[in-house]
């Protein structure tokens, strides 16, 4: 844009202007070429806020003359309308030769050249600054997308169990380059906690099996309470203070006076840790079978072997001599095996050598399990290799005045089904099938010391 002052302009007198508007067909001079007249008219014009040349981009602005400014001097005036007419005349004749010749360039184009060249001349003599073109207008910035629609929170997730893992975050979507980046959205807030999952009820205790009832002439609980009952049945004859000797009447029994005391100490176990192979050949008898100086001892978990002695030898690949303990110590099994006077054998040691194993407290036996070498649901009482009271066995007092080992595997037998909680499940087992009784204080252990005693149980403090 080039900018005018109104000093910068060619004043003319009053009577020339006039001239001017009014007659300009009578002028004799440059001014009466129609385009030079145009151009004159519109520079002599009354001074206005802004004026444009048509068809050009060069606009041309008049600007008020601030008040108190001095007059340019007279020579300076004539000398601008010099120039004025110059340029007017060199503008018509740009015009003319372009309409003239055409030689390709349009009349606008010739048009700005023409001017170009007016202002360079006005410029040369300092009437006007230097004519540049136009810049370029700048480059219009790249069009910015539609603003985003205003982002709403996403809604709280519902409460979720709490094995699940949480969900994923939506992704983060870039902000516009125009706007701020969206500030986050509120944290949802937490969900009250969920309370705790019901305890699992406790699993049901395993299925028993049915009451087991023996065939006609085998043993099974009913027979062991019935000989239990009978004061005058095999199983009162075998607890004399004397082992292997039958107990008659007048007679003082293993447990000796006060049998509650006996019967209170085997039901803790507090003789469990004696030797229970005392008695035996070399160290076994001296140490035990968990000494590593004892040949043979334990070399892994030791369960409870009980069994006819023949069963018992089968089972641990021994005799029924000298060898019958140390045989099952070379097998990993424990039976009671007592010789000699250090701890004499009777029914009373059987008994709590029964309940020591029931309690897994024997030496080197790390469990309560427990093992028949014969299936108990197989004894018979009046039939069957070895019979209720029959002297078939190892009998070391003989026949009449003693008893043999066969009985006191039934005895045996029925102690633990007396005893034990689980009593019908050791007449389904079978031959060398492990077993483990759950010991049980009223209506077992309680009730064999008043079948025994024929008395009550005296401690009425452990009534339930």
């Amino acid at each position: 844009m080039v900018r005018l002052g109104r000093a910068d302009l060619p004043r003319q007198s009053s009577a020339k202007h006039a001239k001017l508007r009014a007659a300009p067909d009578d002028i004799d001079d440059p001014f009466e070429i129609p385009p030079v007249r145009k151009a004159a008219t519109e520079l002599l014009e009354p001074p206005r806020e802004a004026m444009a040349l048509e068809g050009s981009p060069l606009r041309v602005t008049v600007m008020a003359e601030p008040a108190g400014r001095e007059e340019p001097p007279e020579p300076w005036r004539k000398l601008t309308g010099v120039m004025v007419v110059v340029g007017g005349a060199l503008t018509a004749a740009g015009l003319i030769i372009a309409l003239i010749f055409e030689d390709g360039s349009s009349l606008p184009e010739a048009y700005d050249a023409t001017l170009t060249s007016l202002h360079e001349s006005m410029a040369a003599i300092g009437i006007l600054r230097a004519y540049s073109p136009p810049a370029a207008p700048p480059a219009a910035p790249p069009a910015l997308p539609p603003p985003s629609p205003p982002s709403h929170p996403p809604p709280c997730p519902p409460p979720s169990p709490p094995s699940p893992p949480p969900p994923r975050a939506p992704p983060k979507v870039p902000a516009s380059p125009s706007r701020p980046p969206a500030p986050p959205p509120p944290p949802c807030p937490h969900p009250p906690p969920l309370p705790p999952p019901p305890a699992p009820s406790p699993s049901p205790p395993p299925a028993q099996p049915p009451n087991y009832v023996a065939p006609p002439g085998f043993m099974d609980h009913e027979q062991c309470s019935a000989l239990f009952a009978d004061r005058g049945s095999r199983f009162h004859q075998l607890w004399a203070q004397e082992g292997w000797r039958v107990l008659n009447p007048g007679m003082t029994p293993c447990w000796g006076e006060n049998g509650w005391q006996f019967f209170d100490d085997a039901w803790w176990g507090r003789r469990c840790k004696r030797n229970w192979f005392s008695g035996n050949q070399g160290n076994l008898g001296t140490h035990g079978p968990t000494d590593s100086r004892s040949t043979p001892h334990f070399t892994d978990r030791a369960p409870a072997l009980l069994g006819f002695d023949t069963s018992i030898d089968e089972l641990c690949h021994g005799d029924e001599g000298s060898q019958h303990g140390a045989a099952c110590v070379q097998q990993n099994y424990n039976i009671l095996s007592l010789y000699g006077t250090e701890v004499p054998y009777n029914l009373c040691r059987n008994l709590e050598w029964q309940v020591c194993a029931a309690k897994g407290e024997l030496h080197g036996q790390r469990s309560k399990t427990i093992i028949f070498s014969f299936a108990p649901k197989k004894l018979r009482v009046d039939g069957g290799r070895y019979p209720l009271g029959s002297c078939n066995s190892y009998a070391p007092l003989g026949c009449e005045s003693g008893y043999a080992s066969g009985d006191i595997f039934y005895l045996e037998v029925c102690i633990y089904s007396r005893i034990c909680g689980n009593r019908n499940s050791l007449w389904y087992l079978n031959a060398g099938e492990p077993w483990q009784c759950e010991l049980k204080y009223f209506g077992g252990f309680k009730n064999l010391y008043e079948n025994l005693l024929d008395q009550r149980w005296p401690d009425k403090r452990d009534e339930p």
